[in-house]
């Protein structure tokens, strides 16, 4: 009886250890019998309900508090959803006071002025493209028109300045484009092309100096320019400085041997030295290059009326008044020419035609 009694209290007491080292005392009872004590409220309160733990203890405590730990709420930007603090038909109305707001202050969205921006440089290439083409097919006045109505459009716009400038001193309205490139010069917008044109502005009125100054700045610009060279040789052929013109020249044809207009003024400054043949020779080295260039068919009349090659030379001058359109000095040689070789008749009709040339052009000058 006693072995039997020590055996049991072993066990009892092996159990009672066994609880108070995993936090229990005696034996471990079910959830469900927890939840019927009258202090089961104080158990939840506890956190103690659902653990499987119903004894006392540190580490019931601390497992409870693990398994019932309150998650910690999410920011809007974690949950993916930006709240206003009102919810419903309240919140929407917010919003939209905001928005309203935000308009009657000039607020404008971002994506909108871009998309925008972008619809209008689309139109003005759109138009550029337009006003290129009917320069390449000679329509310049239609040039003009598509151009203004682009510069009015956009009061800033660069691009269509540049072109009203070129268009308005193919037509020979330097007043005009002499106001566009002042307009470009006043907006800071410079280049070695702006330049350029302002000497061939200059030039053609012939402003000799004006013309140099602007060629050598264009020059000083693009060292390669090969049309600011030419046009410095020009003015300094009109000016009677034909060293500086010959220099000019060379100085083309050592970076575009192909040019035309360097041989040509070489014929013309060969022709004031009374260099008949090395005129000739130039003048035709610039019809092989460019035929229907007729300075250089005129020079090469005039050379062959030197020396005395008549017949070449009419019809050299000939080629050159038919090329020319409106220019007279084709036709004044021709005069010269036909009358030195006796044929008034055909003098007459040079000179009628001179004078037809003549009324075209202050026509057209009157109509601009």
């Amino acid at each position: 009886m006693a072995a039997a009694e020590r055996r049991y209290r072993g066990r009892w007491n092996r159990r009672r250890r066994h609880g108070r080292r995993h936090g229990q005392r005696g034996r471990p009872r079910p959830v469900e019998n927890e939840l019927r004590r009258p202090d089961a409220g104080r158990s939840l309160r506890r956190g103690c309900a659902g653990t499987g733990f119903v004894g006392h203890g540190r580490f019931r405590r601390r497992v409870a508090a693990r398994l019932v730990r309150p998650r910690p709420a999410q920011t809007p930007h974690e949950s993916g959803q930006v709240t206003t603090g009102v919810e419903g038909g309240e919140g929407q109305a917010v919003q939209l006071a905001a928005v309203r707001h935000l308009a009657e202050l000039g607020y404008e969205d971002p994506w909108d002025v871009a998309a925008r921006r972008a619809a209008a440089q689309h139109a003005e290439q759109e138009q550029l493209r337009q006003a290129e083409e009917f320069f390449r097919s000679g329509d310049v006045p239609a040039a003009i028109g598509r151009l203004k109505s682009l510069a009015e459009a956009d009061a800033h716009s660069t691009a269509a300045r540049r072109l009203l400038a070129k268009a308005y001193y193919l037509l020979g309205r330097f007043s005009d484009a002499d106001a566009e490139l002042d307009w470009l010069q006043f907006s800071g917008v410079e280049g070695a092309d702006l330049a350029l044109l302002r000497a061939a502005v200059a030039l053609r009125r012939r402003d000799y100096a004006t013309a140099l100054d602007q060629a050598r700045y264009a020059k000083d610009l693009q060292p390669t320019l090969a049309d600011a060279d030419v046009i410095m040789a020009e003015a300094s052929f009109r000016r009677g400085d034909l060293a500086a013109a010959e220099r000019a020249c060379c100085a083309v044809l050592a970076h575009l041997p192909q040019n035309t207009a360097a041989p040509t003024m070489l014929a013309a400054v060969a022709l004031q030295r009374g260099q008949w043949e090395a005129a000739a020779d130039w003048a035709l080295q610039a019809i092989e290059c460019d035929p229907g260039r007729w300075q250089a068919h005129c020079h090469l009349g005039r050379a062959l009326v030197e020396l005395h090659r008549p017949a070449e030379a009419r019809v050299a001058l000939e080629n050159a008044a038919r090329l020319a359109g409106d220019r007279v000095a084709p036709y004044f040689w021709l005069v010269r020419l036909c009358r030195a070789t006796g044929d008034g008749a055909a003098a007459a009709g040079f000179r009628s035609a001179a004078r037809a040339a003549i009324s075209r052009r202050r026509a057209r000058a009157a109509g601009t």
